[in-house]
């Protein structure tokens, strides 16, 4: 009957609609002092015609703080047609990301029902990070790889907390950003010293749980003698490699934050191209908080096969309840 035509209309039309997040850029001189007003310019840029979707449908959110623009959903002919309007700036498709861990809100502290995270009503409103091009003050050879972050301090060891002489000579600090509590009765460029020696690319130093949200400034300087580290050295999750005709070996530490007593072995899906082989294939860690090392080593294979310039696969550690995956991605040259 007519309602049930009207229903599969409906269906049919939702199928090709995605959500979209739209940047837009406000015009030059153009200012927008009610929110109704900058809602009527937003809307401007979506089609006039519904193709079977709701109108009130199409507008899921707009954005007025950080960015101009707005997430609506819309077919790719409609993201096409919009890119001729006068401010569009980008469409992207929305993605549902996963999470990849749920040990950074304890790390930073945040504990839902105590202190500042409480008092300042969970964030609402607030801003974390906005970086927007570099700093004039930035060296110009300034790497542009990201570090990993590390708190050598976290397993309790109050000492390499603070960043004291000697105390991250077996913590996992190469190449990595440090930080370091302030106090222990040591000073600013000792804790850099420590840093320096023991690998770090950086430090940061933060404040005591005493000293709460205050925002003294203490600048330092302690320079590395290393002037850059390859991104396939560092301890990332992942590897990214240029791989020629000679082999490259690479090693991971990694920190058991499951149970204790668990074993991960792993499986091996290399990219096309490219033979990969791991020491060892089993990782049995019998303590929470344990590091273990593990190397892997990329050849190119004698396959005779067209491969494109980029490829990529991945290695995954399992065991009886998680896995962890470790995406490649490899550059054949």
């Amino acid at each position: 009957d007519a309602e049930e035509s009207l229903a599969t209309i409906t269906a049919d039309a939702e199928t090709k609609f995605r959500t979209y997040i739209v940047h837009v850029s406000i015009p030059d001189g153009q200012t927008f002092t009610e929110s109704e007003t900058l809602d009527s310019w937003y809307n401007s840029f979506l089609p006039t015609t519904t193709s079977g979707l709701n109108d009130q449908s199409r507008m899921v959110h707009t954005y007025r703080n950080v960015v101009s623009g707005f997430a609506a959903r819309l077919s790719p002919e409609e993201v096409k047609a919009m890119e001729k309007k006068d401010g569009f700036v980008s469409a992207t498709p929305q993605r549902m990301l996963s999470l990849h861990t749920t040990h950074t809100p304890n790390f930073l502290g945040l504990h839902q029902n105590l202190g500042f995270w409480k008092g300042s009503n969970y964030g609402k409103g607030v801003i974390i990070g906005l970086m927007d091009s570099e700093s004039i003050f930035q060296p110009k050879d300034f790497p542009t790889t990201l570090l990993p972050l590390v708190f050598p301090g976290q397993n309790g060891d109050q000492n390499a907390a603070w960043c004291a002489d000697g105390s991250l000579k077996n913590a996992d600090v190469k190449g990595k950003v440090v930080l370091c509590q302030k106090g222990g009765g040591i000073a600013r460029l000792a804790k850099g010293q420590t840093v320096k020696d023991a690998g770090g690319a950086a430090m940061i130093l933060m404040n005591q749980e005493i000293d709460g949200d205050s925002t003294l400034a203490d600048p330092h300087i302690s320079c590395s003698k290393k002037s850059s580290i390859p991104e396939a050295e560092l301890n990332y999750p992942s590897f990214a490699i240029t791989l020629g005709t000679t082999g490259q070996t690479y090693t991971r530490t990694v920190t058991n934050v499951g149970e204790a007593n668990s074993s991960y072995t792993v499986e091996i899906f290399p990219p096309p191209g490219v033979n990969v082989s791991v020491t060892p294939y089993r990782l049995d860690f019998w303590e929470v908080n344990q590091q273990l090392t593990y190397s892997v080593t990329f050849k190119p294979s004698n396959e005779d096969v067209i491969t494109p310039e980029f490829v990529q696969g991945y290695v995954k550690w399992s065991s009886d309840k998680h896995f962890v995956r470790s995406p490649i991605s490899v550059e054949l040259v």
